[in-house]
Parts: C-alpha cells; sequence; structure tokens
C-alpha cells in the first residue's frame, strides 16, 4: 500500500495552499520557496537543475544571512545547523518583495501580504515625480528648516541632523550624508534666488 501525502508533491513548484500555512519555515526552505523551488523535492532534482539554481540559491543565502541579525523575520540557530534556521515566512517573504525587490513568483509575492499590482504602482508614481513638484518639496523643507532655526528649537544645522538621523533613520533617507545634502539644497532653495 502507497500512501500519499500531499505536501510532497512530486512538482519542481511549490504547492503553495501548503506553504502559505506556515508561520515559519527553515532558512533553506525559505529561499528555495522565493525562487518557486519546491523544497521537498530539492534533495532528489537532477544534478542539471540544482546546477542551474546554484548560483542564485548561494547569492539570496549569503545575502540573506548577511541581513538575518539584524531583522526580526530571522529566528536562530536550530542545532547550530545553517540549513535549519528558522525565519518567519511572512516576515522574511515582505523584506525580499519590499527591501531586496527581488524577482520572485506571484504566490510568494502574496505570502508577503503586499498587493504587487499596487506595489508596482507605487513605486511607478515614485519614479514618476514631476520635476516643479520637486522643487516645490524643497522649498518647503528649506521654509521648515528656517522656522526651526529662528524659533530656536535648534542652534545649529549639527544638532538639528543629529536629532533627525537618531529620531528617523529607521525610515531610510535619514543618514547624515543624505541630510547633509537635502538640507544644503533646501537652503538653497528659498535663500537663493535664480
Amino acid at each position: 500500500m502507497i500512501i500519499s501525502d500531499s505536501k510532497y508533491s512530486e512538482e519542481k513548484t511549490p504547492k503553495w495552499a501548503y506553504w502559505k500555512q506556515f508561520k515559519y519555515v527553515s532558512f533553506e526552505d525559505a529561499i528555495y520557496l522565493s525562487l518557486d523551488l519546491n523544497p521537498h523535492m530539492m534533495p532528489w532534482m537532477l544534478q542539471e537543475a540544482c546546477d542551474f539554481y546554484c548560483q542564485e540559491i548561494d547569492e539570496r543565502t549569503e545575502v540573506s544571512y548577511n541581513w538575518a541579525d539584524s531583522l526580526d523575520w530571522y529566528c536562530g540557530d536550530i542545532d547550530e545547523i545553517p540549513s535549519r534556521d528558522k525565519v518567519d515566512l511572512i516576515g522574511f517573504a515582505s523584506w525580499v518583495c519590499k527591501k531586496m525587490k527581488w524577482e520572485v513568483p506571484e504566490e510568494f509575492f502574496k505570502v508577503s501580504g503586499f498587493d504587487q499590482e499596487a506595489v508596482t504602482q507605487a513605486e511607478n508614481s515614485e519614479k514618476a515625480v514631476n520635476p516643479k513638484e520637486l522643487a516645490n518639496h524643497v522649498k518647503l523643507i528649506g521654509a521648515l528648516y528656517d522656522i526651526i532655526i529662528q524659533k530656536g528649537l535648534y542652534r545649529t544645522d549639527d544638532e538639528l541632523k543629529a536629532y533627525l538621523e537618531a529620531e528617523y533613520d529607521h525610515l531610510g533617507g535619514f543618514s547624515r550624508r543624505t541630510l547633509d545634502s537635502r538640507i544644503s539644497a533646501a537652503k538653497k532653495a528659498i535663500h537663493f534666488k535664480d
């Protein structure tokens, strides 16, 4: 008698209805899923197929481990065997789709909880910033900068930049270098007329 277990599909691609039910998966399985590979079939795939994906698997694994300790989707070592480390699947998928923007199958994108079409539209709208609108944003930043300095909330640029960096760095775009550039441009936009 042969017992058939539907989760061990012999397909190369994952059975997404099965995988979407998991909160945690192994680090290795998460990488395979991001490439639309059925983790249960990897040990039995032909060597040629494994070789085809090998470089991408290695690169994604290396990059993911590089970020792992600083992000909340990584749940740590299990038995000191790296391939069995656990990750929060939704958190990992969100990081892959939103931060790393790796090419992933549509089903993996759905695991992240994002609507792929909405994300694509948002990215396209970010790219299509009108130059006049951008100039107005820079002027607004300049005006706000002037108010902050005139009201004495911060006495120097360095104090203001240190505060902004410490308070908002987690949002991205608030590094000291970026603030130097943006505040300089904003000051010029309101103090120097063309």
